[in-house]
């Protein structure tokens, strides 16, 4: 018969072991786990004393359950009734010391049969291998979870009440885009491109000389039928008029597209949105928005339009060709769709367009938002003074009706060079 005998410890931070477990860990099927009267004696200490209220009701645990084992006799535990009466001199022990007491107490044992010291007690493991006696620690899966002590369930109960509390309120925050904003470099033609650029133009858009055309008589009358009338000479002179100043557009703008296009391309359209992640409705929201780095808000109405070649004069209608009359009419579908369109951009967005405060601040102002719900920030527009920077931030500031402090936060914004 092996006996492992545990010292206090083992009671209060490990659960009890299987007597296959003990087996397992003493490698032979005849084990027992003992226990001293010293050990019993600590448990009663911890139960009726310890500033721990989680050791307290560990102890307790350990005590009826002993006791239960001593009244059905329990074949797993081997109960040592008697104190030990040894020389604790002649030992180096002292009797006043809980721990020599338990050490000596299984010095006692060890004359009557195979003992163990089972403990995770480091220093009573090494007291113990100085008496002669075999010793072990008990397996980590045998540790009891660990359980929250009073202090740190008293603070899990404040977070719980100040997250209830939180919850009641309000709680915006600002949502970035979802992506980095993109912009693109352009390179300014040569002169070999811009020479063939105009050549190909100047070609498809020629001056016209007026001819003579008899009237009168049958011409008159197909004319009349067609409805094809010949330009007139002053038609004519006007178109060429339109034509030479075009050119001249033509060939500043060839000129000067590089840097058109990089001001157009500059400029950015920001997706932000508002949301409100609180359990009560937001209300009289305002919203400032501050830029830290190289960018500076703007209008919509500051962005540049788009870069593109002057249009060539249209050609008197009597002088088109077919095709040009079927372009002519799909480029008017086109501008009217296209002002459809821009007419329509920010007819959405829950706040409105925002008051540009600064160069660096744009203000959203007197706003409400329900609880779970956002809305989008429209008319965002941002110039990028500095190519050459990765991103700028955005501080927030958000001053809400039914809350006594301000939402603040910094939502980042990136940029990439496209292609």
């Amino acid at each position: 018969m092996h006996i492992a005998f545990a010292d206090t410890n083992l009671f209060l931070q490990y659960r009890e072991p299987s007597r296959e477990e003990l087996a397992r860990l003493l490698q032979t099927s005849e084990v027992a786990l003992g226990v001293c009267l010293i050990t019993l004696k600590e448990l009663n200490q911890a139960k009726d004393g310890s500033r721990s209220n989680r050791l307290r009701k560990r102890a307790q645990k350990a005590l009826v359950r002993l006791e239960n084992a001593l009244e059905e006799r329990n074949p797993l535990y081997r109960f040592v009734d008697k104190n030990p009466t040894l020389d604790f001199q002649a030992r180096q022990l002292n009797p006043t010391i809980n721990d020599d007491v338990f050490i000596a107490t299984v010095i006692e044992q060890a004359a009557v049969g195979e003992v163990v010291v089972l403990t995770a007690d480091v220093g009573a493991r090494l007291a113990a291998r100085g008496h002669g006696l075999e010793v072990m620690k008990p397996p980590e899966e045998w540790r009891l979870p660990p359980e929250p002590s009073d202090l740190e369930k008293d603070l899990l109960k404040a977070r719980k009440e100040i997250a209830e509390l939180r919850s009641a309120q309000p709680r915006v925050e600002l949502v970035g885009p979802p992506g980095p904003l993109e912009w693109e470099s352009y390179e300014p033609l040569t002169s070999e491109e811009i020479t063939r650029e105009f050549t190909q133009l100047a070609a498809k858009n020629q001056r016209m000389e007026f001819r003579h055309m008899f009237h009168g008589g049958a011409w008159d009358q197909i004319a009349a039928i067609s409805g094809n009338y010949p330009p007139t000479e002053s038609e004519i002179s006007e178109y060429n008029r339109e034509q030479e100043r075009w050119l001249l557009l033509l060939q500043e703008f060839q000129r000067e597209a590089a840097a058109l296009w990089r001001e157009y391309s500059l400029h950015f359209q920001v997706e932000m949105k508002i949301v409100n992640g609180g359990g009560v409705p937001a209300d009289d929201i305002d919203l400032w928005l501050e830029l830290k780095g190289s960018a500076t808000w703007v209008n919509e109405s500051e962005r540049p339009p788009e870069p593109s070649h002057p249009r060539p004069p249209v050609r008197p209608s009597s002088a088109m060709t077919e095709y040009e009359k079927v372009e002519s009419l799909s480029r008017a579908f086109r501008d009217a769709a296209l002002g459809a369109e821009s007419a329509g951009l920010h007819r959405a967005g829950g706040f409105g367009n925002p008051r540009r405060e600064t160069a660096q601040c744009v203000r959203f102002k007197g706003a409400r938002l329900k609880h779970g719900s956002g809305a989008s920030l429209a008319g965002l527009w941002i110039r990028l003074d500095d190519p050459s920077v990765e991103g700028v931030q955005v501080k927030w500031r958000a001053n809400v009706g039914n809350v006594p402090r301000d939402s603040t936060g910094v939502v980042n914004l990136r940029f990439e060079l496209s292609g």
